[in-house]
């Protein structure tokens, strides 16, 4: 399926993503008009965590959240370029 019609929302998404400070990136809209679309196709090529809370208790979404976080950082291959990690030592 084509993504059609978002490539501004993307680039800027991409931007932030790949600048070199942390960045808070609000998607906001009505319903129905894409933006978890937007952030699942984003998180397609560039990674992530992709949690939506619901009307639970605060204590159940956190284990969920961490549980779900746990599985997909242990599912992919996340490696820093050693450019953004600069010259410190781990070891």
């Amino acid at each position: 399926m084509n993504f059609v019609g978002r490539h501004p929302e993307l680039q800027l998404l991409r931007e932030a993503f790949r600048g070199p400070r942390s960045a808070f990136v609000p998607i906001y809209g009505r319903r129905r008009i894409g933006k978890s679309e937007l952030i699942l196709h984003f998180m397609r090529e560039s990674g992530g965590v992709y949690f939506v809370g619901k009307t639970a208790p605060a204590a159940l979404q956190l284990r969920e959240l961490m549980r779900e976080a746990a599985r997909d950082l242990a599912s992919r291959s996340w490696r820093t370029p050693r450019s953004k990690v600069g010259s410190t030592r781990w070891s």
